[in-house]
């Protein structure tokens, strides 16, 4: 059971993406088109959400009070908070780019290979890897400054990322 928005972490949470609606817990926030995708950070304080068709990314607070609101384009398919919670990884499969969203809503777009979908921070928070959901090519990035440090042939369809 989970309290309006407050402690995502506690308990099971339930999300609802409509069109452009993402109801959580008890509460309904209106967000960009197709909200193809919901992270919440590690101390369960905000949650970000990005219309895949809208293409802006909506960050909220345990109270459902909006912190941040970035148009983005480039159909943002994941979001992604680092370990830290201070940066935002948003994968833009149209634009074949990812972008590093900080909390103040400052953007550095990176191009990667193909087309992203599988984000994944290590352990640190320093890299970030994105997977190219139809090529193959799995992307390293530097997070801190926001550059391409290897990419790497991994096989076809890959998606989903973890990093251990």
């Amino acid at each position: 059971t989970t309290h309006a928005l407050a402690g995502f972490v506690l308990g099971l949470l339930a999300v609802v993406a409509g069109s452009s609606m993402l109801t959580v817990g008890e509460i309904s926030l209106e967000v960009s088109e197709l909200p193809e995708t919901v992270a919440i950070d590690s101390t369960g304080a905000r949650i970000a959400t990005a219309g895949a068709v809208g293409g802006v990314l909506h960050v909220f607070d345990s109270d459902g009070g909006l912190l941040i609101e970035v148009t983005l384009g480039g159909r943002p398919v994941r979001v992604l908070f680092s370990p830290d919670g201070g940066t935002i990884a948003v994968a833009l499969s149209a634009a074949h780019e990812v972008a590093l969203v900080d909390l103040d809503g400052g953007v550095r777009r990176v191009a990667v290979s193909g087309v992203p979908d599988g984000l994944a921070f290590s352990s640190d928070g320093g890299s970030l890897y994105a997977s190219d959901v139809y090529h193959g090519a799995l992307t390293a990035i530097d997070v801190e400054a926001g550059v391409v440090t290897a990419t790497f042939v991994v096989g076809e369809s890959s998606g989903a990322l973890l990093v251990r």
